[in-house]
């Protein structure tokens, strides 16, 4: 049946510190992480009081524990029934501590004690509560007062101890007869002769012991000597191996550009010399056509013509032509008529014939030949005519050739360009230094013998071959040496358990259990002999110390924890101390660990006694703090996994650490991992946007909005869901209503709504006519004044009278001293512009940067306007609230770029009154702004990820001063920064100067300079000022004036939340 587990952990706030709350705590190993400064160990001391009664001890630096005793509670889920723990102020150093059952059943004293098992206090408080940071001695868990008690618990059912463990022992009484003392002195005589007996059968088997190991030790230094000459060459083959494959890394850069990488190089030589075949067929081709072109145009310019069969007078020729060819033929008819009558008597025709016929067969031979030469003509134009279609086509015939022999030589060009990436190289190689120009050292040397250059070879492939089949064969034989070790860690680590067991056999052989147990019985008997013959009744001796298989359980513990360095936890005889048997063999005692050691001694008692308990059915949450707090990185990475082995039995373990590393390493195993970091600043709930109603007005009608918050920055911005975009017809938009609940105006968290329920505050228009003084006073809360309710006021009265204004127009209005819709409508818009532009510049304006787009001098004009149209509402509504009228106006400084001296008006025009205080650091600042950090020191801690003050708020002293690795940044260094860069966030007006000297003064803390007298903080400061270590602080400055100096702790009172930074 499980026993009593601790299910929730809730640490009261005090004096406006934020209460922390660890619920769903697992019934195994849980981790409650924190770091410094967040409550982690005050919540841890709370729980270790309820559940154990054990007191706190000496302050230790916790925000919430330091001066006053913090209350708090714890459930608890027993068989009993679950039970709620509480602790009480009473003004007393331990507070009150009561019980009461859930379910509200009666309670008493003896309901505690069966909760407890009946087990004394004081053996809770020493073995079930571990605060590590305190050094706790393992020398206490092995005292014999404490074995007394223990053993006590573990046989309750024979021996039953009183309530706080100091009860008297069982009496017996020996008998004081004769034959009872001589019975006494037989028992008394045989244990000792059976001591004896044991004692020289265990030297005899201490000295065989010791000669087998001898033999395990020469063996094993033989095979360490092999396992150490194979690791030598395991290295040696891995760094060859490395320096192979670095090598091909670099050789295979140039295949990462490639975009086809020759696959097939037979198929691709194939593909170029076809191409270089068609390439040069289609040269020939075209070489072909040229010949052809150019005879064409020689055959062209022969057959030009003379132009006389285009003209158009040749058809007037060939007319008159035809009309004297009729006039011949004309002629031709007559001679022949005469010719046909010339046998007629008196007709002699002979004489004249030829006379007659000769013209006309010239005038017909003349026109023949005419003819013939308009024939001519007209064949020359014709083949002409031919030869220009004939070079058209060879133009054409060639321009196609000529495109087909320029793709062909692309593509040719495109295979060589794939051939030569192959054996290009990705990156340039190199160049020789130039001689007169190149002044870099060792350029000529890694050209020369650089290993990088074998990219520049043109036997990359055959290489990078090469180089594969050696780091094959380094492979190969890493493997072979590999196994080898391998084979020998095993012979090792088998004769390494054979040395230890004859070890521990050696160790039991004198002073095993058995002998033990005979000379406490000796020593008893001896006792009650004494006893009966002085006539004393006879007490049993103490039991011993620890059993001896709980001594070897946290053996086996210890030599986890601390990674095999420690083997064995080994008794002491008599007086002496226990002693611890490292991996080399040596006794140490218990004093001469280290811190870590000491601890990790401590943690394997603590778990094996109570694992030893557990088994008798005592089972109760074990509380560690800090366990991880002095152990290296691997040691913490081993106790992480032991604790979480040890817890997964069943047993509740809770883990409280600052150690982030420690934390993820049990997150990794499963382990629940509660983070005060965020349990200080819980996320709010989730619940449905709220609605709110747009007030009613005469020209615009209601509407019903759903708000949604954004984070912009550190703020929540409003926004409506939806569009950011207004049509005419629409109602205007407000991001907060008079009527809406005080829970739409977080500013104290998800706690707003039922902290001002208190004050009989619901809702926005509540809080708005309320008196700011008694609003602050009622809650009572640091760093809220009634200046800072005036601020919520005005914040509140912007989003609800101006439409279209959200929460970060609000705050940087506000800041700009806009504090009243009406000072935002009679405000002169340049002015504004100006003002808000200087205030997003500077240092309290940088988280608004990325908003700077919002407060355009257009858009700024068009609030202008809209507070304008809402006038009436605003001045009706202001006769009801009285902090508009008895509220400091304090406007900004408007300076106008012109000659004349800048004019400090208020929001409404009329003349500033006194400036108020400015908070000159903030948690966005720079971590160069914060004090004593210089330059060099924020390069330091950027490169470690500290870059705002925020981060060096953050941080841990111990890791980041470790991490930086300076000998002059020690974590007393960084805490000292934090506590300066705290006061400068949270006291106005304070500088770094200031903030340095009153850290050096003790004053590391806001509220502790809130409460010191002001004439104490300038005696300290001013006595600071004449020492030294003042002047430098100083940094050869002159010393603040006592006046400077109480203006500071006067500032201190109007000090702000750090989370408001």
């Amino acid at each position: 049946m499980p026993g009593m587990r601790i299910t929730q952990l809730h640490l009261a706030g005090h004096e406006g510190g934020r209460a922390l709350s660890v619920d769903r705590l697992q019934p195994q190993l849980n981790v409650v992480f924190g770091p410094p400064l967040s409550g982690k160990s005050t919540i841890a001391q709370l729980a270790a009081h309820l559940m154990y009664g054990k007191a706190e001890g000496p302050a230790r630096p916790e925000p919430l524990g330091n001066a006053h005793l913090v209350e708090g509670s714890i459930e608890v889920d027993a068989p009993q029934g679950r039970f709620l723990l509480r602790r009480h102020r009473d003004g007393t150093a331990t507070g009150r501590l009561s019980i009461a059952a859930v379910n509200g059943a009666a309670v008493d004293g003896r309901t505690v004690r069966e909760l407890l098992y009946d087990l004394a206090p004081s053996l809770l408080a020493e073995l079930y509560v571990v605060d590590f940071a305190r050094a706790p001695r393992a020398a206490a868990l092995l005292a014999p007062d404490f074995a007394r008690l223990y053993a006590a618990a573990l046989h309750a059912d024979s021996t039953k101890p009183a309530a706080d463990g100091g009860g008297p022992p069982r009496v017996d009484r020996a008998p004081a007869t004769s034959a009872g003392i001589d019975q006494l002195v037989r028992r008394r005589d045989e244990t000792a002769r059976a001591i004896e007996l044991q004692l020289s059968a265990r030297r005899r088997e201490s000295a065989e012991l010791e000669r087998q190991s001898h033999e395990l030790e020469a063996k094993l230094g033989a095979l360490r000597g092999q396992a150490e000459e194979r690791l030598t060459r395991l290295r040696a083959v891995e760094i060859e191996l490395a320096a192979v494959e670095s090598r091909l890394r670099y050789l295979a850069l140039a295949s990462d550009g490639h975009r086809n990488p020759l696959t097939e190089p037979a198929k691709h030589r194939q593909q170029l010399e076809e191409l270089d075949a068609t390439i040069s067929r289609t040269r020939q081709t075209l070489a072909e056509l040229q010949s052809r072109e150019a005879a064409v145009r020689r055959d062209l310019a022969e057959v030009h013509p003379d132009g006389t069969a285009d003209s158009a007078s040749i058809l007037a020729d060939q007319r008159a032509a035809v009309g004297v060819f009729e006039c011949l033929l004309d002629e031709l008819d007559a001679e022949v008529a005469q010719l046909a009558r010339s046998h007629e008597p008196g007709r002699d025709v002979g004489r004249d014939y030829s006379l007659r016929l000769l013209p006309v067969a010239q005038m017909l031979r003349h026109q023949l030949y005419a003819f013939c030469g308009q024939v001519t003509e007209q064949e020359r134009a014709v083949r002409r005519v031919q030869l220009h279609a004939e070079s058209r086509q060879l133009a054409r015939a060639q321009a196609d050739f000529r495109e087909q022999l320029e793709h062909l030589l692309e593509r040719r060009q495109s295979l060589v360009h794939e051939e030569q990436l192959a054996q290009r190289t990705t990156a340039p190689a190199p160049q020789a230094p130039a001689a007169n120009h190149c002044r870099c050292h060792g350029h000529e040397q890694f050209v020369r013998d650089a290993a990088a250059m074998l990219l520049a070879g043109g036997n990359r492939r055959s290489l990078e071959e090469t180089m594969q089949v050696e780091r094959a064969a380094l492979e190969r034989k890493r493997d072979q040496v590999r196994q080898e070790c391998d084979a020998l860690r095993a012979d090792i680590d088998e004769l390494d358990a054979q040395w230890r067991s004859l070890q521990r056999q050696r160790g039991q052989a004198v002073s095993g259990s058995d002998v033990d147990e005979l000379r406490a019985e000796l020593a008893r008997l001896e006792d009650q002999i004494n006893r009966v013959v002085s006539g004393e009744p006879s007490v049993p001796a103490a039991m011993p110390i620890l059993p001896h298989r709980r001594l070897w359980k946290a053996s086996d513990a210890l030599a986890q924890l601390s990674g095999g360095r420690l083997l064995e936890i080994r008794r002491g005889g008599g007086s002496r101390q226990a002693q611890i048997i490292d991996r080399d063999g040596r006794s140490l005692a218990i004093d001469q660990l280290s811190g870590a050691q000491q601890d990790q001694l401590y943690l394997a008692l603590t778990l094996a006694l109570t694992s030893s308990l557990s088994s008798r059915g005592v089972d109760l949450p074990l509380l560690l703090d800090e366990p991880f707090l002095r152990q290296d990185a691997r040691s913490a990475l081993a106790m992480a996994g032991v604790l979480h082995e040890f817890a997964s039995h069943g047993r509740q373990v809770i883990v409280f650490t600052a150690d982030r590393e420690a934390a993820r390493r049990c997150q990794s195993l499963g382990t629940p991992v509660h983070d005060l970091c965020f349990v200080n600043q819980p996320a709010p709930p989730k619940r449905e946007p709220p609605v709110v109603a747009a007030p009613a007005s005469p020209s615009l009608g209601g509407a019903t909005l759903r708000l949604v918050r954004e984070t912009v920055g550190e703020s929540p911005q409003p926004r409506v869901a939806g569009e950011w975009t207004r049509g005419a017809d629409e109602p205007e938009v407000y991001f907060l209503d008079e009527d809406a609940s005080i829970a739409d105006f977080p500013v104290l968290g998800n706690d707003t709504a039922s902290v001002f329920r208190g004050l009989g505050i619901n809702t926005v228009h509540e809080l708005l006519i309320a008196d700011a003084a008694d609003v602050a006073a009622t809650l009572n809360r640091h760093g809220i004044t009634s200046e800072t309710v005036r601020l919520w006021q005005v914040h509140m009265s912007l989003m609800c009278f101006v439409p279209g204004l959200t929460l970060n127009d609000a705050q940087v209005l506000a800041a700009c001293e806009i504090d009243s819709p009406e000072a935002l409508y009679t405000v002169d818009g340049r002015l504004l512009a100006e003002s808000v532009e200087r205030f997003l510049e500077g240092s309290g304006g940088r988280r608004f940067a990325a908003l700077r787009d919002r407060f355009t001098p257009e858009r700024l004009a068009e609030l202008q306007r809209s507070a304008l149209r809402q006038r009436e509402r605003w001045l009706q509504a202001r006769v009801r609230r009285r902090w508009t009228d008895d509220a400091k106006k304090v406007a900004v400084q408007r300076t106008i770029s012109a000659p004349a001296p800048a004019v400090k008006l208020s929001a409404a025009g009329r003349p500033r009154g006194r400036r108020p205080l400015r908070y000159l650091l903030g948690r966005n600042s720079s971590v160069e702004e914060a004090p004593s950090i210089g330059p060099a020191a924020a390069e330091r801690l950027g490169r470690v990820g500290i870059r705002t003050v925020a981060d060096l708020l953050q941080a841990n002293p111990d890791s980041t001063a470790e991490e930086i690795g300076e000998p002059r940044v020690t974590p007393e260094t960084v805490l000292r920064w934090q506590r300066e860069a705290r006061l400068a966030c949270c006291i106005p007006e304070l500088r770094s100067c200031g903030a340095r000297l009153l850290v050096a003064a003790g004053f590391t803390e806001p509220s502790q300079l809130a409460a010191a007298p002001p004439a104490e903080v300038v005696r300290r400061v001013r006595n600071l000022c004449r020492l030294p270590e003042g002047r430098r602080l100083l940094r050869s400055g002159k010393a603040p004036s006592a006046e400077r100096i109480a203006l500071w702790a006067k500032n201190a009172a109007h000090m702000r939340p750090l989370e408001a930074a």
